[in-house]
């Protein structure tokens, strides 16, 4: 068997890899177009008064930023995502 032509196996691996990917990718997309809606609505017709709790707020929102980013950029996650 030519070593160029994929097996049955192989490609039923990519058709799988392929749809979770798909999958992942919808998914993507339909949080980013749930997690829009704040911002939007924030910008349309304004914000709550926060008071003294604007620092805490604005710390936790960045901390949901960073903390995951993070984690992502480690070596040890980087290396298990490619395996």
């Amino acid at each position: 068997m030519d070593s160029a032509v994929p097996s049955t196996e192989d490609i039923q691996h990519c058709s799988w890899r392929r749809f979770g990917g798909f999958v992942c990718g919808i998914g993507t997309q339909a949080m980013f177009a749930v997690t829009v809606l704040g911002p939007f609505t924030f910008h349309r017709f304004g914000g709550q008064n926060l008071g003294r709790w604007w620092f805490l707020v604005n710390t936790v929102l960045a901390l949901q930023l960073a903390v995951p980013h993070s984690l992502l950029l480690l070596s040890s996650t980087r290396k298990r995502l490619k395996s």
